[in-house]
């Protein structure tokens, strides 16, 4: 055997030759400037120094292999281990390169899939956009708007124009009553003259209309409802209640029908929040010099560290077993949407995530966020905080006002910054240093109540320390909370600084946050949550773990079969019925999906109001759901036999429906979707923009690819 030395080289590479299986090994050593190479012949490989550096290495056969070109940059490691029967095995370490553009992409050294690609049928994928779709417009970027951002948390996102009071009618005029401010009135009493510029009525077909009666024709929903509609001449689709000379008719006469929406706020109350005037029962800082000087120390002490069993109120229990329950879903979980989930056979709601401070303060658009429609026969509130005394005060509010509610759920889990660092809320939390202040929170609210709750956490703050399995542990034995006064406790199976990226890990739902309670018959259900998108997935996540373990163990595990919906259900409002119903490929048409959005206009416009203002909103909020369901693939475009995609999995870039409805519904780009909902709600301004709130990094990022990719066509053509 031959040794070469070579200079400034760290590495030694050794090449054997097993004499049972005729393997060939590559070894590497380093802290040394020796390098021997031998070939399996034992004949003696001298490579150069500047060979080695190029990227020339050792092929399994023994021969030098070829240097890589000098303008590649990125480098592969490789191992290879060829047998007798001359198989091959490559294990391959992906790196990533950035393209002129400056986009990451990953580079892929194996012929297999990933598990992230979703294969598509050949005859769906194009090259570049589909033709159908048309050119994309080209968006002017004001360098200028930048200085707006400054800030941790500010973010500038499109809004529609803001419409002068001038231009606006006054609500008293169209309530046919006199203005009570008169001249000193800032809005427009001059009903004739609105009348001439008034825009013209909404194209809204409501599937909604009871077909059997002559009232198809009424497209207001307040006004099928109810009789009356508030908005009067200002309606967009008030011609069936507006007369020539602009009167509001009125047929509520005989209605006896009960209010759709409940905890509807009174003015009164708002105004004593806002000035800090609310009779509270619980001072500001239980903590501080005055109350511990004070007699009801003690008491105070007590009232958020114990709970009371003997005094306190019977509570409703809420039961989760064998139930659909949609999770509270900021912006796109909002109440026209859980009333479309309710018609898919969901179970349980829960209305947005609420700020208490922001709730203390009387804010209207955060009270907003806890009301409740009539057809949620099962509704929940979900409220994060960081302090103590806050959630007890606003628990004194919820009862004093009967606001409606079945369970109220504290949130733990939350990944946001602002809500993280800034209430000092969220997943800080599930940190263990913080018990003490959680404990607080949880004692104070149950003290206060007359309802329920429930706690959803994460694993943890990050993947190396899940702590959920020890908080449960301590809510369970340590706090001396059982099941009469928590109904439940939701596990997301992700960290809050994976936040959405990855899969979930139900494994540690399943084997270490559920398996903590000692007392059974005590025990509070936990319910797991995280990636199900299909019936497949709760089955395998859920179902089929249950039924192992009766079969297996006797242990007990509190898991419970309760399927958690949050993404999935975005995607796929008709998911509930795929769990109930078993069902595994139902293909949807895109008429099917389109008649989805037309419920949701109709909700919309009944809930946000049907004027011009009401009509942006609902504009805006269904753009805000469309950057979910356009992730939705067709079971029709999957090969024959294929898998139900999972949640994480993304499609290819060009996609091109079974027709030109599916194929607008596809597209990943916010144009399309304003196309979408100008088929519903008529033509946007010409200065209109809209921006998703949620915006997932890998469809942000194919969205750009395509557009870049389909400009790029456009100018070659």
């Amino acid at each position: 055997m031959k040794e070469v030395e070579m200079e400034k080289l760290v590495e030694k590479e050794k090449k054997t030759t097993d004499d049972n299986n005729g393997t060939v090994v590559v070894e590497k050593k380093e802290d040394t400037n020796k390098v021997i190479i031998t070939s399996a012949a034992a004949t003696p490989i001298i490579k150069s120094n500047t060979e080695m550096k190029e990227g020339g290495g050792i092929k399994a056969s023994g021969e030098v292999e070829e240097p890589a070109e000098k303008n590649n940059k990125d480098t592969t490691t490789t191992t290879t281990t060829t047998t007798s029967n001359n198989t091959m095995k490559d294990t391959t370490t992906n790196k990533k390169k950035e393209d002129k553009n400056g986009t990451t992409l990953e580079e892929k050294t194996n012929t297999t899939h990933s598990n992230y690609d979703l294969v598509i049928r050949e005859k769906y994928l194009c090259n570049g956009r589909p033709a159908s779709l048309g050119p994309l417009p080209i968006c002017k970027i004001d360098n200028n708007d930048r200085r707006h951002n400054k800030g941790k948390y500010k973010k500038k996102r499109p809004r529609d124009k803001r419409i002068p009071n001038s231009e606006k009618m006054c609500l008293s005029t169209l309530r046919g009553e006199e203005c009570p401010k008169g001249d000193e009135c800032t809005y427009s009493h001059d009903v004739e003259a609105y009348l001439k510029t008034r825009p013209p009525d909404l194209p809204i077909t409501c599937p909604l209309a009871d077909t059997t009666t002559s009232d198809t024709t009424i497209y207001c929903p307040s006004f099928r409802n109810t009789g009356f509609c508030r908005f009067g001449v200002t309606c967009r689709v008030g011609s069936c209640h507006i007369t020539s000379k602009g009167e509001n008719i009125i047929n509520n006469k005989d209605n006896t029908n009960p209010p759709t929406v409940l905890n509807s706020i009174d003015h009164d109350m708002f105004k004593l929040l806002r000035k800090k005037q609310y009779n509270f029962k619980c001072p500001r800082n239980p903590g501080s010099k005055e109350c511990k000087t004070n007699d009801k120390a003690n008491e105070f002490y007590n009232f958020f560290n114990v709970i009371d069993y003997p005094s306190l109120k019977e509570k409703k229990k809420v039961d989760f077993e064998n139930k659909i329950y949609v999770a509270p879903l900021t912006t796109v979980g909002n109440l026209p949407f859980r009333r479309i989930m309710k018609e898919y056979g969901a179970d349980i709601t829960c209305g947005e995530m609420a700020v208490v401070q922001h709730l203390l303060e009387g804010s209207k658009s955060e009270w907003s966020l806890l009301k409740r429609h009539s057809s949620e026969d099962v509704f929940g509130i979900q409220l994060t905080t960081g302090y103590h005394d806050h959630m007890a005060r606003f628990c004194e509010v919820l009862t004093n006002e009967n606001i409606s509610m079945d369970f109220v759920d504290l949130n733990l889990g939350c990944p946001l910054d602002l809500i993280c660092k800034r209430y000092q809320a969220g997943a800080n939390l599930m940190l263990q240093q913080s018990e003490n202040k959680l404990r607080q929170i949880v004692t104070g609210m149950i003290n206060t109540l007359n309802c329920p709750i429930t706690i959803k956490m994460r694993t943890g703050w990050d993947n190396n320390r899940p702590v959920a399995h020890s908080l449960i542990r301590s809510v369970t034995e340590k706090w001396n909370i059982n099941h009469s006064v928590c109904s439940a406790i939701m596990v997301h199976g992700r960290s809050r600084l994976q936040r959405y990226s990855k899969t979930a890990n139900w494994d540690y739902i399943y084997n270490d946050a559920c398996t903590v309670q000692q007392q059974p018959s005590s025990a509070i259900p936990i319910i797991g949550n995280g990636d199900i998108y299909s019936y497949q997935d709760y089955k395998a996540q859920v179902e089929n773990r249950i039924n192992n373990d009766d079969k297996t163990t006797t242990t007990n595990n509190a898991l419970s079969k309760t399927a958690m919906l949050g993404r999935g259900a975005l995607i796929k409002p008709w998911l509930p019925q795929d769990i109930k119903e078993h069902r595994t490929n139902y293909d949807i048409s895109s008429s099917e999906r389109f008649d989805i959005l037309q419920k949701f206009t109709c909700h919309g416009l009944e809930h946000w109001g049907s004027d011009t203002l009401g009509v942006n909103l609902t504009r805006r909020f269904m753009l805000e759901w469309l950057s979910f369901l356009h992730r939705y693939i067709p079971v029709g475009l999957l090969p024959e036999g294929a898998e139900p995609p999972k949640l994480n999995q993304r499609p290819p870039t060009f996609i091109e429906g079974r027709n030109e409805l599916e194929t607008l519904m596809l597209s990943p780009h916010s144009h399309d979707w304003i196309q979408l909902t100008e088929k519903l709600l008529g033509k946007v301004p010409d200065d209109f923009q809209f921006e998703p709130k949620h915006k997932a990094t890998s469809y942000q990022n194919r969205a750009t690819n395509n557009n870049n990719a389909s400009r790029s066509n456009n100018d070659k053509q």
